[in-house]
């Protein structure tokens, strides 16, 4: 709090809060952007259609799971297996957020390499559909 006022940025805003679940889901909805390390609320976002950036801990462990599914959103994780979640440069941040904000990027990325093709089952292709319709490509066994 004490740094967020000696900043003195009319931008930034601190929202003091409570645990209350319609709270966050509020703060979420009126978001243009949510940054967040792997916890709930990237899955509020997701849940809400707001663009978010994931900080994961692990290299090796993409939560391919839980996808921010049909929302655009970014991956990031420390460049060396093993490091905390704060060795993510604010640039690698930044530059990913500027991807959200100004539509460079509006998929959902699927693997941590952000130049691979994200995988269509989890895009938003017709309206409010959450996946592609994928019957033709994964048919299901009868």
């Amino acid at each position: 709090e004490d740094a967020l006022s000696k900043a003195n940025d009319p931008r930034i805003r601190y929202f003091p809060s409570s645990s209350d679940l319609t709270e966050l889901a509020a703060f979420v909805g009126m978001a243009r952007l949510v940054i967040s390390p792997e916890t709930s609320i990237p899955h509020f976002a997701s849940g809400m259609h707001v663009p978010v950036v994931v900080l994961l801990p692990d290299r090796d462990k993409l939560p391919i799971e839980w996808l921010p599914v049909a929302t655009p959103s970014r991956l990031l994780a420390p460049a060396v297996r093993g490091e905390p979640v704060a060795t993510i440069s604010v640039r690698d941040v930044l530059t990913t957020c500027r991807s959200l904000l100004n539509g460079s990027w509006s998929a959902t990325q699927t693997s941590l390499d952000p130049s691979r093709m994200p995988l269509p089952i989890f895009q938003h292709i017709h309206g409010n559909v959450p996946l592609v319709d994928c019957a033709n490509e994964f048919p299901l066994e009868t």
